[in-house]
Protein backbone atom coordinates (compact mmCIF):
# COMPACT_ATOMS: atom_id res chain seq x y z
CA UNK A 1 0.00 0.00 0.00
CA UNK A 2 1.38 3.08 -0.90
CA UNK A 3 1.08 6.22 1.38
CA UNK A 4 1.31 9.93 -0.47
CA UNK A 5 4.57 11.23 -0.50
CA UNK A 6 2.95 14.58 1.27
CA UNK A 7 1.89 12.58 3.82
CA UNK A 8 4.88 10.59 4.40
CA UNK A 9 7.19 13.70 4.59
CA UNK A 10 4.60 15.01 7.49
CA UNK A 11 4.13 11.53 9.07
CA UNK A 12 8.45 11.72 9.37
CA UNK A 13 8.49 15.65 10.88
CA UNK A 14 6.18 14.93 13.44
CA UNK A 15 7.93 12.28 14.32
CA UNK A 16 11.29 13.53 14.24
CA UNK A 17 10.00 17.28 15.81
CA UNK A 18 12.12 18.82 13.51
CA UNK A 19 12.77 19.66 9.66
CA UNK A 20 16.31 19.17 9.69
CA UNK A 21 16.26 15.77 11.18
CA UNK A 22 13.24 14.83 9.00
CA UNK A 23 15.30 16.07 5.96
CA UNK A 24 17.83 13.44 6.82
CA UNK A 25 15.42 10.63 7.61
CA UNK A 26 13.89 11.66 4.33
CA UNK A 27 17.53 11.88 2.25
CA UNK A 28 16.46 15.65 1.40
CA UNK A 29 17.14 18.97 1.95
CA UNK A 30 15.43 21.47 4.72
CA UNK A 31 14.11 23.73 1.65
CA UNK A 32 12.76 20.85 0.39
CA UNK A 33 11.24 19.49 3.69
CA UNK A 34 9.77 22.78 4.71
CA UNK A 35 8.58 23.63 1.02
CA UNK A 36 6.36 20.19 0.78
CA UNK A 37 5.00 21.09 4.49
CA UNK A 38 3.95 24.51 3.53
CA UNK A 39 1.85 23.08 0.41
CA UNK A 40 0.21 20.84 2.52
CA UNK A 41 -0.91 23.57 5.18
CA UNK A 42 -1.98 25.78 2.33
CA UNK A 43 -3.76 22.73 0.60
CA UNK A 44 -5.47 21.52 3.68
CA UNK A 45 -6.46 25.42 4.64
CA UNK A 46 -5.19 24.71 8.23
CA UNK A 47 -1.71 24.97 10.36
CA UNK A 48 -0.32 21.68 10.80
CA UNK A 49 2.76 22.79 13.29
CA UNK A 50 4.13 25.60 15.65
CA UNK A 51 7.66 26.19 14.51
CA UNK A 52 9.76 26.60 17.71
CA UNK A 53 13.33 27.58 17.65
CA UNK A 54 14.57 24.29 18.13
CA UNK A 55 11.39 21.52 17.61
CA UNK A 56 8.23 21.60 16.01
CA UNK A 57 5.13 21.04 17.56
CA UNK A 58 1.75 19.68 16.22
CA UNK A 59 -1.45 21.81 16.26
CA UNK A 60 -4.61 20.32 16.95
CA UNK A 61 -5.54 19.92 13.43
CA UNK A 62 -1.72 18.21 12.71
CA UNK A 63 -2.47 15.69 15.67
CA UNK A 64 -5.64 14.78 13.99
CA UNK A 65 -3.81 14.16 10.48
CA UNK A 66 -1.18 12.25 12.42
CA UNK A 67 -3.19 9.80 13.84
CA UNK A 68 -5.16 9.50 10.37
CA UNK A 69 -1.83 9.12 9.07
CA UNK A 70 -0.47 5.92 11.73
CA UNK A 71 -3.75 4.37 10.71
CA UNK A 72 -2.71 3.97 7.03
CA UNK A 73 0.51 3.05 8.03
CA UNK A 74 -0.77 0.17 10.14
CA UNK A 75 -2.81 -1.17 7.98
CA UNK A 76 -0.36 -0.61 5.01
CA UNK A 77 2.02 -2.95 7.18
CA UNK A 78 -1.06 -5.74 8.14
CA UNK A 79 -1.51 -5.71 4.24
CA UNK A 80 1.66 -6.33 3.75
CA UNK A 81 2.25 -9.13 5.88
CA UNK A 82 -1.63 -10.71 4.87
CA UNK A 83 0.17 -10.32 0.99
CA UNK A 84 3.31 -12.10 2.09
CA UNK A 85 1.61 -15.04 3.96
CA UNK A 86 -0.43 -16.10 0.33
CA UNK A 87 2.96 -16.51 -0.83
CA UNK A 88 4.35 -18.52 1.67
CA UNK A 89 3.57 -21.76 2.83
CA UNK A 90 1.43 -22.06 5.83
CA UNK A 91 2.82 -22.82 8.87
CA UNK A 92 3.20 -22.18 13.08
CA UNK A 93 1.30 -22.50 15.59
CA UNK A 94 -2.88 -21.66 15.30
CA UNK A 95 -4.39 -21.69 18.88
CA UNK A 96 -8.25 -22.07 17.93
CA UNK A 97 -10.73 -21.75 20.48
CA UNK A 98 -14.15 -24.49 20.29
CA UNK A 99 -17.02 -25.19 22.14
CA UNK A 100 -17.52 -28.59 23.77
CA UNK A 101 -19.83 -29.88 20.94
CA UNK A 102 -17.57 -29.14 18.03
CA UNK A 103 -13.96 -29.12 19.96
CA UNK A 104 -14.53 -32.60 21.03
CA UNK A 105 -16.29 -34.77 18.20
CA UNK A 106 -16.35 -32.73 15.19
CA UNK A 107 -13.16 -30.53 14.80
CA UNK A 108 -10.53 -33.42 15.61
CA UNK A 109 -10.38 -34.94 12.59
CA UNK A 110 -10.83 -31.95 10.32
CA UNK A 111 -7.02 -31.08 11.83
CA UNK A 112 -5.86 -34.06 11.32
CA UNK A 113 -7.25 -33.56 6.92
CA UNK A 114 -5.16 -30.08 7.36
CA UNK A 115 -2.39 -31.22 8.94
CA UNK A 116 -1.85 -33.38 6.45
CA UNK A 117 -2.06 -31.22 3.49
CA UNK A 118 0.03 -29.01 6.00
CA UNK A 119 2.69 -30.55 8.15
CA UNK A 120 4.28 -27.57 9.49
CA UNK A 121 1.14 -26.26 10.78
CA UNK A 122 0.23 -27.01 14.41
CA UNK A 123 -2.55 -26.08 16.44
CA UNK A 124 -3.44 -25.33 20.11
CA UNK A 125 -6.96 -25.93 20.60
CA UNK A 126 -9.03 -24.17 23.82
CA UNK A 127 -12.11 -26.28 23.92
CA UNK A 128 -14.50 -24.56 26.68
CA UNK A 129 -18.44 -23.42 26.35
CA UNK A 130 -19.58 -20.98 23.66
CA UNK A 131 -19.67 -17.71 26.44
CA UNK A 132 -16.11 -18.70 27.02
CA UNK A 133 -14.83 -18.88 23.66
CA UNK A 134 -16.06 -15.65 22.94
CA UNK A 135 -14.48 -14.17 26.03
CA UNK A 136 -11.32 -15.58 24.75
CA UNK A 137 -11.60 -14.10 21.42
CA UNK A 138 -12.15 -10.62 22.71
CA UNK A 139 -9.17 -10.75 25.09
CA UNK A 140 -7.09 -11.83 22.46
CA UNK A 141 -6.03 -15.61 23.93
CA UNK A 142 -7.46 -17.53 20.37
CA UNK A 143 -7.14 -16.54 16.87
CA UNK A 144 -10.17 -16.99 16.07
CA UNK A 145 -13.30 -19.76 17.29
CA UNK A 146 -15.99 -22.43 16.50
CA UNK A 147 -18.70 -22.17 18.53
CA UNK A 148 -22.79 -23.66 18.47
CA UNK A 149 -25.61 -21.11 18.74
CA UNK A 150 -26.36 -17.65 18.29
CA UNK A 151 -24.14 -14.85 20.47
CA UNK A 152 -24.23 -10.62 20.55
CA UNK A 153 -21.73 -9.85 17.95
CA UNK A 154 -19.56 -6.79 19.84
CA UNK A 155 -16.96 -6.19 17.62
CA UNK A 156 -16.55 -9.78 16.66
CA UNK A 157 -17.65 -11.39 13.01
CA UNK A 158 -19.73 -14.44 12.80
CA UNK A 159 -20.76 -16.51 10.28
CA UNK A 160 -22.17 -19.58 9.58
CA UNK A 161 -19.65 -22.69 9.38
CA UNK A 162 -22.60 -25.50 9.28
CA UNK A 163 -26.03 -27.16 10.34
CA UNK A 164 -26.08 -29.15 13.48
CA UNK A 165 -28.78 -32.10 14.04
CA UNK A 166 -29.97 -31.97 17.35
CA UNK A 167 -31.26 -35.39 18.92
CA UNK A 168 -33.32 -36.12 21.93
CA UNK A 169 -31.44 -39.29 23.70
CA UNK A 170 -32.33 -41.81 26.16
CA UNK A 171 -30.98 -44.45 27.97
CA UNK A 172 -31.96 -48.22 26.52
CA UNK A 173 -33.60 -49.11 29.77
CA UNK A 174 -35.98 -45.65 29.96
CA UNK A 175 -39.40 -46.02 29.23
CA UNK A 176 -39.45 -43.89 26.05
CA UNK A 177 -37.01 -45.83 24.24
CA UNK A 178 -39.68 -48.30 23.61
CA UNK A 179 -41.93 -45.73 22.05
CA UNK A 180 -41.72 -45.78 17.99
CA UNK A 181 -42.26 -41.93 18.36
CA UNK A 182 -42.87 -39.71 21.60
CA UNK A 183 -45.08 -36.73 21.35
CA UNK A 184 -44.35 -33.41 23.21
CA UNK A 185 -46.44 -34.29 26.09
CA UNK A 186 -44.30 -37.57 26.72
CA UNK A 187 -41.73 -34.64 27.31
CA UNK A 188 -43.55 -33.29 30.37
CA UNK A 189 -42.32 -33.93 33.81
CA UNK A 190 -39.70 -35.93 33.09
CA UNK A 191 -35.59 -36.39 34.26
CA UNK A 192 -33.47 -34.30 32.52
CA UNK A 193 -29.63 -34.08 32.14
CA UNK A 194 -28.36 -30.75 30.97
CA UNK A 195 -25.56 -28.84 30.13
CA UNK A 196 -24.57 -25.53 31.93
CA UNK A 197 -25.38 -21.99 31.70
CA UNK A 198 -23.19 -20.64 29.17
CA UNK A 199 -23.20 -23.55 26.58
CA UNK A 200 -24.82 -23.30 23.40
CA UNK A 201 -26.81 -26.02 23.93
CA UNK A 202 -27.85 -25.24 26.96
CA UNK A 203 -29.59 -22.49 25.66
CA UNK A 204 -31.15 -24.42 22.47
CA UNK A 205 -32.55 -26.50 25.22
CA UNK A 206 -33.88 -23.29 27.23
CA UNK A 207 -35.36 -22.33 23.77
CA UNK A 208 -36.69 -25.74 23.52
CA UNK A 209 -38.48 -25.90 26.87
CA UNK A 210 -39.56 -22.56 26.44
CA UNK A 211 -40.83 -23.34 23.05
CA UNK A 212 -42.87 -26.46 24.45
CA UNK A 213 -43.66 -25.06 27.83
CA UNK A 214 -42.22 -27.94 29.40
CA UNK A 215 -42.17 -28.76 33.19
CA UNK A 216 -39.34 -30.91 34.33
CA UNK A 217 -39.59 -33.52 37.47
CA UNK A 218 -35.47 -33.13 37.97
CA UNK A 219 -33.03 -31.13 36.24
CA UNK A 220 -29.21 -32.57 36.90
CA UNK A 221 -26.55 -30.06 34.84
CA UNK A 222 -23.17 -31.23 34.25
CA UNK A 223 -20.43 -29.05 32.39
CA UNK A 224 -19.68 -30.98 29.57
CA UNK A 225 -21.05 -33.45 27.01
CA UNK A 226 -19.43 -36.67 28.09
CA UNK A 227 -20.77 -36.34 31.87
CA UNK A 228 -23.95 -35.58 30.25
CA UNK A 229 -23.86 -39.07 28.31
CA UNK A 230 -22.63 -40.62 31.25
CA UNK A 231 -24.95 -39.83 33.33
CA UNK A 232 -28.05 -40.29 30.70
CA UNK A 233 -26.21 -44.33 30.00
CA UNK A 234 -26.99 -44.54 33.69
CA UNK A 235 -30.82 -43.73 33.72
CA UNK A 236 -30.29 -40.01 35.49
CA UNK A 237 -32.67 -38.94 32.87
CA UNK A 238 -32.89 -38.05 29.05
CA UNK A 239 -30.70 -34.99 27.08
CA UNK A 240 -31.01 -33.03 24.09
CA UNK A 241 -27.66 -33.17 22.66
CA UNK A 242 -25.63 -32.67 19.12
CA UNK A 243 -26.17 -35.84 17.02
CA UNK A 244 -22.26 -34.97 16.75
CA UNK A 245 -21.66 -35.96 20.42
CA UNK A 246 -24.06 -39.49 20.54
CA UNK A 247 -23.37 -40.71 16.97
CA UNK A 248 -20.98 -43.00 18.01
CA UNK A 249 -22.79 -43.97 21.30
CA UNK A 250 -26.14 -44.52 19.01
CA UNK A 251 -24.40 -47.15 17.10
CA UNK A 252 -22.90 -48.81 19.74
CA UNK A 253 -26.15 -49.44 21.35
CA UNK A 254 -25.12 -47.08 24.66
CA UNK A 255 -27.75 -44.48 24.00
CA UNK A 256 -31.10 -44.52 21.82
CA UNK A 257 -32.41 -41.64 20.09
CA UNK A 258 -35.97 -40.82 20.67
CA UNK A 259 -37.92 -39.90 17.69
CA UNK A 260 -40.34 -36.71 18.11
CA UNK A 261 -43.27 -36.10 15.91
CA UNK A 262 -42.93 -32.97 13.74
CA UNK A 263 -40.14 -31.56 14.79
CA UNK A 264 -37.17 -30.40 13.26
CA UNK A 265 -34.20 -29.94 15.62
CA UNK A 266 -31.68 -27.87 13.93
CA UNK A 267 -28.97 -25.26 15.04
CA UNK A 268 -26.23 -23.59 13.22
CA UNK A 269 -21.84 -23.73 14.03
CA UNK A 270 -20.44 -20.74 13.84
CA UNK A 271 -16.97 -19.58 13.13
CA UNK A 272 -16.07 -16.06 15.44
CA UNK A 273 -12.98 -13.75 14.28
CA UNK A 274 -11.94 -10.32 15.81
CA UNK A 275 -10.09 -7.68 13.41
CA UNK A 276 -8.24 -8.47 10.49
CA UNK A 277 -8.03 -12.30 9.92
CA UNK A 278 -4.85 -12.80 7.95
CA UNK A 279 -3.69 -15.14 5.45
CA UNK A 280 -3.08 -18.18 7.21
CA UNK A 281 -6.38 -18.13 9.62
CA UNK A 282 -8.12 -17.47 6.31
CA UNK A 283 -6.94 -20.46 4.64
CA UNK A 284 -7.49 -22.53 7.67
CA UNK A 285 -11.31 -21.63 8.42
CA UNK A 286 -11.57 -21.87 4.57
CA UNK A 287 -10.18 -25.34 4.40
CA UNK A 288 -12.34 -26.45 7.54
CA UNK A 289 -15.55 -25.19 5.72
CA UNK A 290 -15.03 -27.15 3.16
CA UNK A 291 -14.29 -30.25 5.11
CA UNK A 292 -16.85 -29.99 7.82
CA UNK A 293 -19.71 -29.52 4.70
CA UNK A 294 -18.50 -32.08 2.62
Amino acid sequence: MIIDERMNVFFTVAKERQFTKAAITLNRTQPNVSLTIKKLEEELKTTLFIRGKRHVELTKAGNILYERVKQLYDLAEETTLMLHELQTEVRGLLTIGASYSIGEYVLPPLLQTIRLQHPNLFFDVVIANTDEIKRALMNQHIDFGFIEGEISSEGLTIEQLSEDEMCLTASPNDPLASIAQITVADLQNRAWVIREEGSGTRDYLNAFFERHQLSTQTMTTIGSNQGVKEAVMSGLGISLLSRAVIDRDLKNGLLVELSLEELNLKRNFYTITKGPVYAREEIVITLLKELVTS
